[in-house]
């Protein structure tokens, strides 16, 4: 008698406070139609009460309300017009966490922004990067991941190029004042997630090779006054590599045009900031393998014939600066230096 009173307790306390799971939701997840005035209230009642619960002190109960997002998020056939009012819905009520100080509480927010994948969530991860205010090395390296996932993983045909240029913008601006050496790579990473992808617009990859231009020659500036950003240098030119790779025609030509200079510069950088790099045998280890594998990606863009012979990583590894300092001044000159 006493489980059944409870029972009725408990099914009546979530009817009087609006309780909806994830079955309730799932009956319009795939539909192609706008939502009706029914299945928007069952919609914002559901995301309302799964943010009410990330906002909960007890982890418990923030999992399974994250895990019960990202199941509705995930399941086969969900389609675009509810991703788009599921973006409305969420941003809305989890902007208060998103703009607290609250880092645990944030991060799940953000884990499940990640799976909604729409323009408006991408931009709006994007736009923490930028903000000032977000400047806890934790959470900029959460964004910063959580934004290339959900870049590699969102139809580009449901971002227009009006705001893949504001997403790219934002993604540069946070990036060109990023400290950290380990947000600094996934902010690329989320570049090159947006240049890679055959299915976006052409102007737009270029748009997004460009800007990994522009970081990486930005980052090669900030060496000298800040050598631990040095660390990010490699494995940016690796996902260059992989994206050179990928590319063909007229956008592998641009991306010749437009990374080269700053591969140019990443050898360039060594001679300039050698003291600084050398004095640390991790550093100097980590920037001698962004030299190797800048000198082997831009090798693979002229071919071997229109490459200098020298090696620059046999001088910079062995500490010969003379010998690193002659062979980058020929390695200058293929970018025009």
């Amino acid at each position: 008698m006493h489980h059944r009173l409870l029972a009725a307790v408990t099914v009546s306390l979530a009817f009087a406070t609006g309780g909806v799971s994830a079955q309730d939701v799932s009956s319009f997840t795939r539909t192609t139609n706008p939502l009706t005035g029914s299945q928007q209230e069952v919609l914002e009642r559901f995301v309302g009460n799964g943010v009410s619960e990330l906002e909960s002190t007890r982890p418990a109960e923030v999992m399974e309300a994250r895990d019960e997002f990202v199941e509705v998020l995930t399941r086969l056939g969900t389609g675009p017009v509810f991703r788009e009012a599921f973006a409305a819905a969420f941003i809305k009520d989890a902007r208060p966490v998103l703009d607290g100080n609250d880092t645990y509480r944030k991060l799940n927010v953000l884990r499940v922004l990640a799976f909604v994948r729409t323009s408006e969530s991408n931009l709006v991860m994007a736009r923490m990067l930028e903000d000032e205010n977000v400047d806890l090395e934790s959470e900029r390296i959460f964004i910063a991941n959580m934004l290339g996932t959900s870049l590699r993983n969102t139809d580009p045909e449901l971002i227009r190029p009006r705001q893949y240029n504001s997403i790219l913008r934002s993604i540069v601006n946070g990036a060109m004042n990023e400290r950290s050496w380990v947000a600094l790579q996934h902010e690329f990473a989320a570049l090159v997630a947006i240049g890679s992808d055959g299915k976006v617009p052409a102007d737009v990859r270029t748009a997004a090779i460009k800007a990994q231009a522009s970081v990486l020659s930005d980052g090669l500036k900030r060496i000298p006054a800040d050598p631990q950003l040095s660390r990010a240098i490699s494995s940016m030119i690796l996902k260059l590599r992989t994206e050179f790779i990928g590319l063909d025609g007229l956008t592998r030509r641009e991306f010749n045009q437009t990374v080269l200079p700053a591969l140019v510069a990443v050898i360039g950088t060594g001679n300039e900031a050698w003291d600084v790099l050398q004095a640390d045998p991790g550093t100097r280890a980590v920037y001698g393998d962004a030299i190797y594998q800048a000198s082997v990606l831009a090798r693979l863009m002229v071919g071997s014939n229109g490459a200098p012979a020298d090696n620059p990583a046999e001088g910079w590894r062995s500490g010969d600066r003379a010998a690193f300092g002659a062979a980058a001044a020929k390695w200058a000159s293929l970018a025009g230096g």
